[in-house]
């Protein structure tokens, strides 16, 4: 029980709240944390309107906040202080250990990288990549770069995505920083460059939702991420899922970054960490060598051996257990549970295995390995290709999905994963061409114009974007708030609809 203080909502209500903030946010509030939870609830009740924050507690212990209620709450949970090249020491291991052999060994093959920064604020240490980038590689135009950077507050990103700053961003920073990438804006503010801030892409997302690794949420293969001041405020349990989801959206040799203060072994799980200047730095190495794999997956490569002689029979038939796009993928209902016959379905089952815990070049052995690739279904077609998307491996990724096309070519889910596989190459104009025949097999299939939109927009083409944006809205206003977007990897209507508005309020103000 808290003493001297006024207490608005008993320690019951507070409890119910701090279990289903825990729960839908993965945010810890303890009892000691009661009053600033307190405090969060209220504002959050006079923000929403509500009539006071026994309602919204109510709401939250029903479990019927909507999105924009989780949003707002969200709002108010989280802190927003960060600033341009936040701790320095950080930087210096980017700019002088880590990226210089990575960008080295891209350029002689593939010129591409692809970096995360999760729960990015208001975007400075998304930014400060950014820039580092554009220090580092003088022909970057050259390059296919994705800098995703992704928060649960709204307001955060969408001061983000303005671009605009004031001099409490650039405390402990370099002279060079404002002047040669930032210009003068209203009221004592500074405006990013354009050309450096249309390298950022800012996205919503929940950390502890399903909807990543995965292509549809442009959260796989990723070369780096920023991790840094946020598990702190989650509860154990809910931080090492977490960090075994971002292990998950690494391509092998990729590193994700937490910050010293937060990254305590047990987050880790076992695996080998590295404490460095920057904080603890965790390298995707190999695939978990199979001695290594989990019960189920055992089981299941038990279940798959030849039969005995005197078991003969016995297993007549493989069931597939898992979805064909897999739990975090919404399937397309052309594309169903199967009944496989021998090696392809046992693969497939091992492969499903392999795939939701992460270890997607293992997944991808299990389906090369089926020595009839025509035996393989559908699914197990588009399972691979999803499996090298996320491995970063986007050649192989490319040839699964023409498989995957060639087996079906009425089923528009191969085509919208193409298309995301050509735009990770930076090969545009062809993922233009994979979305528009999605759209004619479905002509509703929202991300297809989600995601013309955002390649219009990649081109500065604001005009054709908007239109695509919009298109996308009119599809939506059909569907209901809460039911998740085919092949979206877990992303609803409602929060869909919410980002094409926020990016349609970005063109208004870049066309102002």
């Amino acid at each position: 029980m808290r003493t001297g203080v006024t207490q608005l909502l008993s320690d019951d209500a507070l409890q119910v709240a701090s279990q289903h903030v825990e729960r839908s946010l993965g945010l810890h509030f303890p009892e000691p944390r009661y009053a600033e939870l307190e405090r969060a609830l209220v504002c959050a009740t006079n923000e929403l309107d509500l009539s006071g924050p026994e309602a919204l507690v109510g709401r939250l212990g029903a479990d019927r906040l909507s999105q924009r209620e989780i949003e707002v709450l969200a709002g108010q949970l989280t802190i927003g202080e960060t600033h341009f090249f936040r701790d320095r020491p950080v930087f210096d291991t980017l700019e002088n250990e880590f990226l210089p052999p990575l960008i080295a060994s891209r350029r002689q093959s593939q010129p591409y990288l692809r970096i995360w920064s999760a729960a990015c604020c208001t975007g400075e240490e998304a930014y400060s990549l950014a820039i580092l980038l554009h220090r580092l590689i003088p022909d970057w135009h050259d390059w296919n770069i994705t800098i995703l950077a992704t928060d649960i507050n709204p307001v955060f990103l969408d001061r983000a995505a303005s671009g605009r700053y004031r001099p409490w961003s650039f405390r402990s920073t370099p002279d060079w920083l404002q002047a040669e990438y930032f210009r003068p804006g209203p009221d004592d503010t500074v405006d990013l460059l354009p050309e450096i801030r249309r390298m950022v892409t800012f996205s919503y997302l929940n950390l502890v939702d399903a909807t990543y690794p995965s292509p549809a949420t442009n959260t796989n293969a990723m070369d780096l991420i920023m991790c840094r001041n946020v598990l702190m405020y989650f509860a154990p349990d809910r931080a090492r899922v977490v960090v075994r989801k971002l292990v998950n959206s690494l391509v092998e040799g990729g590193c994700l970054l937490l910050s010293a203060c937060e990254a305590s072994t047990g987050l880790f799980e076992g695996l080998p960490v590295e404490r460095t200047p920057a904080g603890f730095a965790y390298c995707r190495a190999t695939p978990t060598p199979p001695a290594l794999a989990s019960p189920r997956l055992r089981e299941s490569r038990a279940r798959s051996r030849p039969p005995r002689a005197d078991q003969e029979g016995a297993l007549s038939r493989t069931q597939i257990v898992f979805k064909a796009l897999l739990a975090k993928e919404a399937s397309h209902p052309a594309i169903q549970d199967e009944q496989v016959d021998g090696e392809a379905g046992a693969a497939y089952e091992r492969a499903s295995c392999l795939y939701s815990e992460g270890h997607y070049p293992d997944a991808i052995r299990e389906l090369q390995a089926v020595d009839d690739r025509d035996e393989l279904s559908l699914a197990a077609l588009v399972l691979a290709a999803r499996a090298c998307a996320n491995a970063g491996e986007l050649e192989q990724a490319l040839s699964w999905c023409v498989e995957a096309i060639m087996r079906d070519r009425a089923d528009p889910a191969p085509h919208l994963l193409q298309a995301s596989v050509l735009q990770e190459l930076g090969r545009d104009a062809e993922a233009v061409s994979a979305l528009r025949r999605c759209l004619y097999l479905d002509a509703n299939r929202v991300l297809a114009h989600f995601n013309l939109g955002n390649l219009a927009l990649r081109k500065s083409d604001r005009k054709t974007a908007a239109k695509h944006f919009r298109h996308a809205r009119d599809v939506l206003a059909s569907c209901p708030t809460d039911s998740v977007i085919p092949d979206s990897g877990g992303l609803t209507a409602g929060r869909l609809d919410q980002l094409i508005v926020s990016l349609l309020k970005g063109l208004e103000r870049d066309a102002a």
